[in-house]
């Protein structure tokens, strides 16, 4: 996918910085309850990101999408709702790729159909696991968007094993996660420095950790994720 091409919206008519479409769109709570300055400074570090990380796309006025079910969502905080709910628009991807999931023959967590839960705001549907990474303590918890930079959560559903890996520092994460969570599916994600020195192991099923040991603090760089 390309960079978002959308028309933009000034965020106020005093202020001359314009937000994209999407975000100027997005009419949830939190979202609306946002000051100028703090949409203004939002949309200042997506920006960012998005110049970091070329072909990503704004989907909202806090969220960021890669070109397909291999790469990861990237979640801002709103205010001060560290791990809001998703838009209208994630909850879509959520739900394609849960239903993609189905389609190629993965187990269901729950024949009941199980949908729309979350431990620490990192989703886990019927189909689909994922598991993700926070850049402060305590998942984020208490930290709102006036802190720089915004409290962010990176997110993958794809397993990274056989010679994958990812590596953080692609997707402007490198050296910044502080506390993560697996929410099921894969055996073993392993986390390394960039020196490759193991670092933590997010354990199967649901496993989470607040706070990762004072050495092992921003110093992640890359993650092996397997079946």
């Amino acid at each position: 996918m390309g960079l978002l091409a959308a028309g933009t919206v000034s965020a106020s008519a005093s202020n001359s910085r314009t937000l994209p479409t999407v975000a100027a769109a997005d009419d949830r709570a939190n979202v609306e309850a946002l000051s100028d300055e703090e949409q203004v400074a939002l949309q200042a570090e997506i920006d960012e990101q998005l110049a970091q990380v070329p072909g990503g796309r704004q989907i909202s006025a806090n969220e960021l999408v890669w070109g397909d079910s291999a790469a990861p969502v990237l979640v801002f905080g709103l205010g001060e709702d560290s791990n809001p709910e998703p838009s209208a628009a994630l909850e879509a991807l959520y739900s394609e790729l849960d239903n993609d999931a189905q389609a190629a023959g993965t187990v269901a967590r729950s024949e009941g159909g199980i949908q729309d839960e979350k431990v620490e705001g990192c989703p886990m549907g019927n189909f689909v696991r994922w598991y993700c990474f926070y850049n402060y303590k305590n998942f984020n918890k208490g930290v709102s968007s006036s802190a720089s930079p915004i409290p962010r959560r990176l997110q993958w559903s794809h397993p990274y094993c056989d010679g994958e890996f990812i590596d953080l520092a692609d997707w402007g994460f490198s050296k910044k996660v502080t506390s993560w969570v697996n929410t099921g599916w894969l055996d073993d994600i392993r986390v390394y420095t960039g020196g490759m020195a193991h670092l933590w192991t997010m354990r199967e099923g649901i496993s989470k950790n607040a706070q990762v040991a004072s050495s092992d603090n921003n110093k992640a760089r890359f993650v092996v994720a397997c079946p």
